[in-house]
């Protein structure tokens, strides 16, 4: 069983492809102190009234995350998730779990800043948290040849 190290993964954001035709330059989110990604579905209850314990379905896909980030506003990709945050438009997220290259598995989705806080302290570094949630659906196409 091969393990994967935080360092192998890639996270990456870009401006959402306006056509098919067009590819959008990626950019690493740098400066990531911490990262969560969780894919889940809803849970139905689908409990009879003669049942003795309630009884669930899977539901509807959903897909939301934050980033942990040290403030660095040379970073392109910090740069796209502050415009992101501030203007209300979405980015696609890319996660690269065994690093980029051609075939290897990605997962892609259109994703929405939901919350977007700047944290500090006394002689501390200013550190930025974000939210995010789905905004378009998941995509585990992997990466492309070429």
């Amino acid at each position: 069983m091969t393990r994967l190290i935080t360092s192998d993964t890639k996270l990456l954001v870009s401006e959402v492809a306006t056509s098919s035709s067009t590819t959008p330059t990626t950019y690493p989110v740098g400066g990531m102190s911490g990262w969560t990604l969780n894919e889940n579905r809803s849970a139905i209850t689908v409990t009879g009234v003669e049942d003795e314990n309630q009884k669930y379905r899977a539901g509807i896909k959903d897909c939301q995350g934050t980033f942990e980030l040290n403030i660095d506003d040379d970073d392109d990709g910090q740069e796209l998730i502050k415009e992101a945050a501030a203007n209300g438009t979405s980015l696609t997220l890319y996660y690269r779990e065994e690093g980029t290259g051609a075939s290897k598995p990605q997962m892609k989705v259109d994703i929405q800043i939901t919350d977007y806080g700047t944290n500090g302290g006394v002689d501390a570094a200013l550190t930025r948290s974000v939210s995010w949630v789905a905004a378009g659906a998941v995509d585990h196409t992997a990466q492309p040849t070429g």
